[in-house]
């Protein structure tokens, strides 16, 4: 994994933000380069001069894990997601990721991407996808007991992950997805100790 430095000046002028070749932060998620994904773009302060911030760019060649979208889940309540693999055909786990709910989902988008891009680089397969209901998947959040087809993609994403011989399953949730989550694992839990 290469990590690039480099200074930017902190400039809230918009001449400043039109200035070409000036490195600028930008909100449009991970951008192929040259053979290497950029996974993300962060800004800390530099304590020496507050008005110089430090921009860190971290990128991963293309070639250390694989992505593919696919459909998965039940025909009537088919669910979107989004698989990503490590670049050796051996996982060390599976990973889950439930994203949140609404605009809030897909302000996260970038940041369950790169996630799930560094865990691939660390050799864990990872899912991400839409609940029922919410963006690519089928339904709607006005249909009956959409709640139920939340807890149900819950169970379906980690049989698909179970399916690809991972010797683990565990999941991360963001926001509501945490919640969805929560409940999948206290169903699970108390459904197996009756």
């Amino acid at each position: 994994m290469a990590i690039e430095k480099s200074r930017l000046a902190l400039d809230s002028s918009p001449v400043a933000a039109e200035t070409p070749g000036r490195p600028q932060e930008t909100n449009r998620g991970p951008v192929e380069i040259a053979g290497a994904v950029r996974v993300g773009v962060r800004t800390l302060p530099d304590h020496d001069n507050p008005s110089l911030r430090i921009l860190i760019m971290v990128s991963a060649p293309a070639e250390q894990f694989r992505e593919e979208s696919l459909w998965f889940g039940t025909a009537d309540r088919p669910l979107f997601g989004r698989l990503t693999l490590p670049g050796s055909e051996a996982s060390r786990g599976g990973v889950l990721l439930s994203p949140p709910i609404g605009r809030e989902g897909r302000l996260a988008r970038r940041a369950l991407r790169g996630l799930a891009i560094f865990l691939a680089m660390d050799g864990f397969a990872s899912l991400r996808f839409d609940h029922y209901g919410t963006g690519d998947s089928s339904g709607s959040l006005d249909d009956d007991e959409f709640d139920q087809a939340w807890l149900e993609g819950i169970d379906q994403g980690v049989a698909l992950l179970r399916s690809l011989e991972v010797p683990s399953v565990s999941a991360v949730g963001m926001r509501m997805g945490a919640t969805i989550l929560g409940t999948s694992a206290a169903r699970t839990i108390c459904a197996s100790r009756r």
